[in-house]
């Protein structure tokens, strides 16, 4: 439970700082001299660096813990650089170069407690205790995400020094302290017997177009939610609220994904395999998004976003178990860091999207609003077929 804890405090300070940068950025950027317009390509840059360095950092967690025995303490010089660079940001001044610089620094190194805390602890739980610690660790992410509306109206007009410290010191404060829990952890680990035949005994490897399967199918989740989240909410909303009302009615999906992140805790629910919860995920998912369109009113459409906040609590905890699963023992980093290098690619191509035009086109805007519902159908149908091809160990 411990563990779980002081994941979720470190993705939701993480978070936070991100909605930090994100609500800054343009002031920042206007006063380094850099254009409005390319506000955006700076965004799309630091996704592009989390995708390489998710991956980059997953591999990299692996081999640490295999040589060092440890994650935590690299990890902690890395989040050290990572804070100074985030704070320096608001000191820019009116420096392109410096400001662009300094956030290439922030997300090279923040990428840091995204896969390799998830890989260090998964090593210290057993499979059949795998689920409750990895929904407890994004529980913090749902807080934040639900939290993010609210937090970005307060910053407005406020000057960036403070919050940027504060978060700073924040999250280096939850990595020290998971720091201790990893040494803690460790300790008992070595202090246990060891098994008879000396190592751990292998998770039998799937099938590789199973996995594959897997895989392909998380991107596709990841690209409608994307697209129902950032893109399509915020107009499903304006049918029948006003805009004031958005501070509030944002936060509603990440209600109902922090409320399922506690699903593995129920009680016929603690043995369910992430195969079938995955299915179940994107089955209810696919039908939440489906009815966003063409719900009449204000109230369905509230339970439409909710719904489809729990499927994608559902959904995103049991794909990280998944690849702890699948990579168990040895490549837990490789795969939970593929799985954050697809979240950060569905992020930048909804940028693209953006970026070209394609969210205010006459012809392409109307199919958007489809676009989630369609994705989790079809990564629906690759999560059977990897669940047929056992790319799920249990």
């Amino acid at each position: 439970m411990r563990i779980g804890l002081y994941l979720a405090l470190v993705q939701l300070l993480f978070t936070a700082t991100w909605t930090i940068y994100v609500a800054f950025l343009p002031q920042l950027a206007a006063a380094a001299g850099i254009a409005k317009q390319w506000v955006i390509w700076i965004l799309m840059l630091d996704q592009a660096i989390f995708i390489v360095m998710d991956l980059a950092l997953g591999i990299s967690a692996d081999r640490v813990a295999t040589a060092m025995r440890r994650v935590s303490t690299p990890m902690i010089i890395v989040t050290a650089v990572s804070a100074l660079a985030f704070v320096l940001l608001p000191h820019a001044g009116a420096s392109a170069g410096v400001l662009i610089t300094l956030t290439v620094i922030w997300a090279l190194t923040s990428s840091a407690l995204r896969a390799p805390p998830m890989s260090m602890f998964s090593r210290y739980a057993s499979a059949a205790a795998a689920p409750r610690f990895v929904f407890l660790s994004l529980l913090g992410i749902g807080i934040a995400g639900a939290i993010a509306p609210w937090l970005t109206a307060r910053l407005r007009g406020v000057s960036p020094t403070l919050p940027f410290v504060l978060a700073a010191a924040g999250l280096i404060a939850a990595v020290l302290a998971m720091g201790w829990c990893e040494r803690r952890l460790a300790s008992a680990s070595a202090s246990s017997p060891a098994p008879a035949n000396g190592h751990t005994t292998p998770v039998p490897r799937a099938h590789g177009a199973a996995t594959g399967a897997l895989f392909i199918a998380v991107l596709l989740l990841a690209l409608g939610f994307q697209a129902h989240a950032f893109i399509n909410s915020a107009p499903a909303y304006l049918r029948f609220a006003k805009a004031p009302d958005l501070e509030w009615l944002m936060g509603l999906f990440w209600v109902g994904f922090s409320v399922f992140i506690m699903v593995p805790g129920i009680g016929a629910l603690k043995r369910a395999s992430p195969a079938m919860m995955l299915i179940i995920g994107a089955a209810v998912g696919a039908m939440a998004l489906a009815a966003m369109p063409v719900t009449p009113n204000l109230a369905l459409l509230i339970c439409a976003q909710v719904g489809a906040g729990a499927a994608w609590g559902i959904i995103i905890g049991y794909a990280f178990t998944a690849a702890i699963d699948a990579g168990r023992t040895g490549r837990e980093g490789r795969f939970t860091g593929l799985v954050f290098a697809l979240l950060a690619a569905a992020a930048l191509t909804r940028f693209l999207i953006v970026v070209s035009g394609g969210s205010a086109s006459p012809v392409i805007g109307p199919l958007l609003a489809w676009l989630p519902a369609i994705a989790w159908a079809g990564a629906l149908l690759l999560l059977v077929i990897a669940a047929q091809g056992r790319a799920f160990s249990r």
